[in-house]
């Protein structure tokens, strides 16, 4: 009779030491998926949408370099580009995915150019990409009037010079670029690979002499304020003064220019998806 209790006690403690083992093992389950989903997973997110930054710019990048091209060359041909938008869920946890948008800006760019008697204004669109970031900081990337610009709030970079030279220190050209996109095909938001196709249209010179201020407006004077502050126009012994409002940019030389030229150069572009 004492044997039957005691192996009875044993095969009690046993069932007991096994509930208390599988509540532990669920417990650490559940503190290891906690600390996964709260630590991990958004740090995971975070590098994985910082790297498709990168990838953006280095298409846009691509994107500038096939305009600049196409309007040297002033070939009427078509030039494709393709511009990912979003990012994939993580594989496994199916979380993380992104969607961004793309469109072709119409008249975001406004340029002025005045001397004593007269001043001659130009219009320009442009490419605007914008992330929708769940955990990195959101950025817009804009290829406007041929300068390639990345935007953070609250500030703006310049990643790349419109085409430009100067020659005899006071005569300037300048290239600027006005994308067209078609009716219907200028926009798209969501996730996939996208293809731009880009052709030259034509090419149109505007000369001004005795150039004395130029005026822009723009949703990002900073980056314009980092090309007229470039090495070639500090270098070209121009001597001038800047001002920078929250959408313009206001620059005064102290002598007028000589000739500035503005090579307007119409570009059409199409929006298509590529694959998703």
């Amino acid at each position: 009779m004492k044997k039957d209790k005691k192996r009875k006690l044993m095969t009690n403690n046993s069932g007991v030491v096994g509930i208390v083992a599988t509540v532990l093992l669920i417990g650490l389950i559940i503190t290891f998926v906690g600390i996964v989903q709260t630590v991990h997973v958004p740090n995971w997110l975070k590098q994985k949408e910082a790297h498709h930054m990168n990838d953006v710019q280095t298409q846009f990048t691509q994107l500038k370099y096939t305009i600049d091209v196409l309007s040297l060359l002033e070939e009427h041909v078509s030039i494709a580009n393709y511009i990912t938008l979003g990012t994939e869920e993580l594989p496994v946890l199916n979380t993380g995915r992104t969607y961004d948008t793309l469109e072709i800006l119409s008249n975001n760019f406004q340029i002025t150019f005045s001397n004593a008697t007269d001043s001659f204004s130009l219009t320009t669109s442009g490419i605007l990409y914008s992330s929708k970031n769940s955990h990195f900081v959101d950025q817009i990337i804009c290829l406007e009037a041929g300068a390639l610009i990345l935007s953070q709030t609250p500030s703006s970079i310049l990643l790349g010079q419109p085409l430009f030279s100067i020659t005899n220190y006071t005569n300037v050209s300048l290239w600027l670029f006005d994308i067209a996109g078609l009716e219907g095909k200028s926009f798209v938001s969501g996730y996939g690979t996208y293809i731009l196709s880009n052709e030259f249209i034509s090419r149109t010179t505007h000369r001004i002499t005795d150039v004395t201020s130029i005026n822009i407006s723009t949703d990002y004077p900073e980056a314009w304020g980092d090309f007229f502050n470039s090495s070639a126009f500090v270098n070209s012994g121009l001597t001038y003064s800047m001002t920078l409002g929250s959408q313009t940019l206001h620059i005064e030389y102290s002598i007028s220019l000589g000739n500035f030229d503005i090579e307007v150069i119409d570009i059409h572009s199409q929006l298509a998806i590529w694959r998703y």
